[in-house]
């Protein structure tokens, strides 16, 4: 494969991850969420590909640019993934609940905890 054509898969890669912070719709359930999170999978695998291409060829910094894209897509999904899987502070759901994310309210999360948790011993 010539310089050009690896370099161009790289490029593609990077682009696609660079515009990926300015999506253009909703992101915080549903259907949107899901064809963001297949947007994300494809500058993976853009990034994946621009890794073989580049190993194969020999182009060194091409193939730290195709890591550093597959870096920033595994940073997007876990952007997105982390607070749905309750890993995070703020809590975020699937899907949509009358129009929207449906997070539990501080009310609700309060009659969730025990009632001596917030007792001194």
């Amino acid at each position: 494969m010539s310089s050009l054509a690896v370099w161009s898969c790289v490029a593609l890669g990077v682009l696609l991850g660079a515009a990926m912070p300015y999506w253009p719709y909703e992101k915080a359930c549903g259907l949107w969420l899901g064809l963001y999170m297949a947007t994300v999978a494809i500058v993976v695998v853009a990034g994946i590909w621009g890794a073989r291409v580049s190993w194969r060829s020999r182009l060194g910094f091409a193939h730290v640019i195709a890591i550093a894209t597959i870096m920033w897509g595994l940073a997007l999904t876990a952007q997105e993934v982390l607070p749905r899987v309750g890993y995070a502070k703020v809590r975020e759901a699937w899907r949509c609940h009358d129009g929207r994310a449906a997070a539990p309210s501080a009310g609700e999360l309060a009659a969730l905890q025990p009632r001596d948790a917030g007792r001194a011993r």
